[in-house]
């Protein structure tokens, strides 16, 4: 199987799910929504490289499993990694001050079926970083959640943000919702 896999969804994109594959004698990969008994496939044929656009996502969860198949035709267990239907918003007004440690409150959302567990919002400014602390969302519930920042000397105004939601469910798998 992969011996990583990721998937990231960026400002109302596709998702791309990317993985690693130790193997050099790999014929190559199959990408399925769910998994590789009950699951559809989504590639045409047969993947060469470690990473694929889902053009058919429409906001909704998924699950996607990747299976790699070797030269002899013998197929993989399939690596398994979920995108949610997890939002988050800034509060409208937020600023960030120059010299202040400045706290950035979000609305995240959970519009999935199942609980969301391992989450962490993580916020990029100004060649910066900063993480929330891990939180989780039953399906169908909001929250809010803090974010503090600091607001250095060399900060430029206006100072581009991102916003990310990070969930880390297992080893060597990351979900990435920018």
């Amino acid at each position: 199987p992969a011996s990583s896999i990721q998937v990231e969804q960026t400002d109302g994109e596709p998702p791309v799910i990317s993985w690693t594959h130790p193997a050099i004698s790999v014929a190559g990969f199959d990408v399925y929504l769910g998994d590789r008994q009950t699951g559809i496939k989504l590639n045409d044929t047969r993947l060469t490289h470690c990473a694929f656009t889902d053009i058919g996502w429409s906001g909704d969860s998924r699950r996607y499993s990747v299976v790699a198949t070797d030269l002899e035709g013998v197929e993989s267990l399939g690596r398994a990694i979920e995108l949610p239907a997890v939002h988050s918003e800034l509060a409208e007004g937020s600023v960030v001050r120059r010299g202040l440690m400045n706290r950035l409150v979000y609305t995240v959302a959970n519009q999935s079926d199942d609980t969301v567990a391992g989450m962490r919002l993580h916020v990029e400014m100004d060649d910066r970083s900063y993480d929330s602390e891990l939180f989780s969302l039953s399906a169908g519930q909001t929250d809010t959640i803090d974010v503090v920042v600091g607001g250095h000397e060399t900060l430029i105004d206006p100072a581009e943000l991102t916003s990310t939601i990070e969930i880390v469910p297992g080893i060597n798998t990351k979900t990435r919702i920018v």
